[in-house]
């Protein structure tokens, strides 16, 4: 997992487990990430960007916070 500065990341972060609420909540957030059965879901500023596997979500949402504007 690579590490990066708290700094570099956006001022609101989601990381949501429920298939049900967690899509709304990671919406409202710079960037969210909603969890589903085996796969997560990825949005940024309110929009869908991408669906992740599990194992691979955290190294994924790192990479994607980078690229909040």
């Amino acid at each position: 997992i690579e590490k990066i500065d708290a700094k570099d990341l956006p001022s609101k972060i989601a990381i949501m487990g429920c298939i049900v609420n967690g899509p709304g909540e990671a919406q409202q957030a710079d960037i969210g990430v909603a969890f589903g059965k085996g796969k997560g879901a990825f949005f940024r500023k309110g929009k869908l960007i991408g669906v992740s596997r599990c194992r691979s979500v955290v190294n994924d949402l790192l990479e994607k916070a980078k690229n909040v504007v």
